[in-house]
């Protein structure tokens, strides 16, 4: 079972890589044959001429190229995460993941389209996971200490601001945001409720108060 669902994979990747090579080859032969740079954005008016109507046709290339490698990408995990959880790859389990995927895919890349929420994290704030492991540790042990606690002393659990950074509006402030609350909120001792952009504050509850953890404050937090 476990050599057919990596052989799978290993085919599903395939396909997709193949798919992106092809598309990047007829993309940049379009392209270049208008003389352009594979990124153009073309503003037409009615008198645009054949040049502009190429680099316009690059643009659109581009775009749609895109699009379908990553609704291939979104397929071939839709697809292999089905198989993971069902176990086999008889028939009629095959047809519904392809059907599933399908539907997955489609709404996946409808939204990404719409840029709702654009996501540029740089690779140190990735990084900042390996700390992970040690926070979920510590915070399980101050979790079991306070309801230990809790049966001699109650005390009540801690709702607290913590001086943030927000940045702006540009991707790479929203991916800052966005990992600093999934990061902080990990450990079991930390929930952020919320970053309040305009008085630039990371609002989070504990159960027992402790200092603000280093991936927190790497990634924007002052206090």
């Amino acid at each position: 079972m476990v050599n057919n669902v990596h052989a799978l994979f290993d085919a599903l990747e395939n396909l997709l890589f193949a798919c992106i090579r092809y598309a990047k080859a007829g993309q940049q032969s379009l392209c270049l044959s208008a003389g352009q740079p594979l990124m153009y954005k073309p503003v037409l008016s009615r008198k645009q001429n054949f040049w502009s109507i190429q680099r316009a046709a690059c643009w659109v290339g581009t775009s749609w190229t895109i699009r379908i490698a990553m609704w291939l990408f979104y397929w071939a995990a839709s697809f292999g995460i089905w198989l993971l959880l069902v176990n086999t790859t008889k028939a009629h389990e095959l047809w519904m993941a392809a059907i599933a995927a399908t539907f997955a895919a489609t709404a996946a890349e409808i939204v990404r389209a719409q840029r709702l929420a654009p996501f540029r994290p740089k690779l140190s704030w990735l990084a900042e996971a390996w700390r992970e492991p040690w926070y979920i540790v510590e915070g399980c042990a101050s979790i079991f200490y306070a309801f230990i606690k809790h049966f001699f002393r109650p005390e009540p659990s801690v709702l607290r601001n913590v001086v943030f950074d927000p940045g702006g509006d540009d991707p790479a402030s929203a991916a800052r945001r966005a990992l600093a609350v999934a990061f902080t909120t990990m450990p079991p001792n930390f929930v952020v409720l919320g970053i309040d952009i305009e008085h630039r504050v990371m609002l989070v509850h504990q159960v027992s108060e402790s200092e603000t953890p280093t991936m927190t404050r790497k990634l924007g937090a002052r206090s």
